[in-house]
């Protein structure tokens, strides 16, 4: 098409700069289809399509070599990039819709960890899982851990009580955690029925009577799933051993044969004074419920020096309403295990809250305050974090 002495040519091929360089190329006043230099009568578009100082020779021999013949349109190249970007879009989309399907699955992508459990007691295994061939059979079906009447029973892992009473006249607890459920017996329960628990909580005292076992208390921990029981120990983390070198082995036997010279005190008596009360489960004089007596009481008259059983610092000085006038002291580790000692029903103490105290120092006076029938030192041992019979660390 000509226009105002100007060839306008219709976009049809692949080569824009070709037909810019054709619409420069035309003459001034040459006549439509003419270009310059060629005779007239013969139209442009008859004209072999090549870019200046290309040939087609050279285009043929390209690619015979396989080397590639660079693009001179623009265009081609806004179209592949345009592709490129919906072929990320479209990745990026599949890619966040396999994402929810696998969230969305149950238990496949959002699974939380499983919950470090517990043991109920501190004490040895004296009798192991031993399930019986048919569901009906006799066997094992728990494990027995040695303990000592009125220790605490705790939680092994976080549940709802599903039961807790008398079965066949000996205490039993039973806790629901969702596709999995415990058993303790015998026991003192002191949870109830529906009530939620965490790991670690007390949930009964132990109590004698179990049968077939050596030790003065067994604890009966059975573990089932679905109708399938389990060996409880399965839940408990595996311990690691570590290698030591011969001269750690060597001190740690010295430290030992020290310790049996020794016997098992690793306390201080706090005060002269009798056992008018020993550690277990017994009859509270005042409150007439059988609960666990946790501590050791001393008898001594009222203003009795009260001394720290070891080396310490105090965490706590103050009045409870069934511990009255009452001291902590945290020591640290002894033996390598963590111990904090309690006196209770003191008259007054000597010592303020952070002060640092020796072995044997004077720390309070005996006295007969909160739940006391009368005169005498309520004495507490915990070891890793958990109450211990003090008559153990003491001479």
């Amino acid at each position: 098409m000509y226009e105002g002495g100007h060839i306008i040519y219709r976009l049809t091929g692949p080569s824009r700069r070709t037909l810019n360089w054709l619409s420069q190329a035309q003459a001034p006043g040459a006549g439509p289809g003419q270009r310059s230099g060629q005779p007239t009568g013969r139209p442009a578009s008859a004209q072999p399509r090549s870019r200046p100082g290309r040939d087609r020779s050279t285009v043929h021999r390209r690619r015979e070599e396989g080397r590639s013949i660079p693009s001179s349109v623009p265009g081609q190249r806004r179209r592949a990039g345009a592709d490129i970007v919906k072929t990320v879009r479209r990745i990026s989309l599949a890619a966040v819709l396999a994402l929810a399907l696998l969230w969305a699955a149950p238990g496949v992508a959002h699974s939380e960890p499983a919950e470090t459990a517990l043991a109920p007691l501190a004490g040895a295994v004296s009798r192991r899982f031993d399930p019986p061939e048919q569901p009906w059979g006799a066997g094992h079906r728990g494990v027995d851990l040695a303990g000592v009447e009125g220790e605490p029973v705790l939680a092994a892992l976080s549940g709802r009580v599903h039961f807790a009473g008398q079965v066949a006249g000996r205490g039993l607890v039973s806790l629901d955690h969702g596709d999995r459920s415990t058993t303790y017996e015998p026991l003192v329960p002191l949870v109830q029925t529906g009530q939620a628990v965490s790991a670690g909580d007390i949930i009964g005292w132990l109590s004698p009577g179990h049968l077939g076992c050596a030790a003065q208390a067994c604890l009966h921990w059975g573990l089932r799933q679905d109708q399938t029981y389990l060996d409880p120990l399965s839940l408990l983390p595996r311990r690691r051993v570590r290698l030591i070198p011969a001269a750690a082995a060597e001190d740690l036997r010295q430290r030992q044969a020290t310790r049996q010279r020794l016997g098992r005190a690793s306390l201080l008596p706090p005060l002269d004074g009798r056992v008018s009360s020993p550690f277990g489960l017994r009859l509270h004089p005042i409150l007439k419920v059988w609960k666990l007596h946790d501590g050791l009481d001393l008898a001594a008259s009222c203003g009795a020096p009260i001394a720290a059983a070891q080396a310490g610092q105090v965490i706590e000085v103050g009045f409870d309403p069934a511990y009255g006038n009452r001291l902590l002291i945290d020591h640290g580790l002894i033996e390598g295990r963590p111990m904090v000692t309690g006196y209770n029903h003191a008259q007054a103490f000597q010592v303020e809250l952070g002060q640092s105290v020796a072995a044997g120092q004077v720390v309070g006076l005996v006295g007969s305050t909160g739940l006391s029938t009368g005169c005498h030192l309520h004495f507490q041992v915990w070891i890793d974090g958990r109450l211990s019979d003090p008559a153990e660390s003491l001479p």
